[in-house]
């Protein structure tokens, strides 16, 4: 039960805005409405990670940020930084996520290489990393997966103030992307699933 819970915390850092960084803690923002070119240039980067996330999942899953001992319980694991290096630039390819996004995802494989510095794992499936996908924080990825692929997603209104914005799309459930304007182009910063009775905005 503690390693789910340390999984859930170190998602935490890049699904919520409660990390321990204060600067990079996201904006929740009251609904401004700009003009139906801006609010269609937000949806479609979101669209566009989407589509390009569930067309290079296997891609990123084949990454082995934790390599396991063949042998069989003679190597402690540990985060292979090298690993994570090549995790971040294929996501950074999507050419859809902000740097602030990219750093409180590695926060989260750091943090995760500590624990198992302390947890001393030798073999079996790695108790840190395992299970939940990362980005969507769900162990249903495949039926989110297969809703983009069948492109069934729903698109909500986005809700902009002046460089921020957010925008919600129906998966599973409805999932909540935050967005920040880098050198004039809309980039995701934050992702979370919504809250029972949460608004979009």
């Amino acid at each position: 039960m503690k390693k789910v819970l340390f999984v859930l915390l170190l998602l935490s850092l890049l699904c919520t805005a409660d990390g321990r960084d204060k600067s990079l803690i996201t904006h929740e923002l009251a609904g401004i409405n700009y003009s139906k070119a801006e609010n269609d240039s937000i949806t479609a980067v979101v669209n566009k990670f989407l589509v390009w996330y569930q067309q290079n999942y296997q891609k990123l899953k084949a990454i082995k940020i934790v390599p396991q001992d063949s042998g069989g319980g003679t190597i402690q694991y540990r985060v292979d930084f090298k690993a994570v290096d090549l995790y971040l630039k294929t996501l950074k390819s999507s050419s859809c996520l902000s740097d602030q996004y990219l750093t409180n995802l590695r926060k989260v494989f750091e943090e995760s290489d500590k624990e198992m510095l302390l947890q001393k794992q030798t073999e079996g499936p790695p108790a840190v990393l395992l299970g939940a996908d990362v980005i969507f924080n769900t162990h249903e990825i495949k039926d989110c997966l297969s809703i983009i692929e069948q492109k069934k997603m729903k698109f909500y209104p986005p809700v902009q103030k002046n460089s921020f914005a957010t925008s919600c799309v129906g998966l599973i459930e409805p999932f909540k992307f935050s967005l920040i304007k880098e050198a004039g182009i809309w980039k995701i910063t934050q992702g979370r699933w919504l809250k029972r009775g949460e608004d979009c905005g």
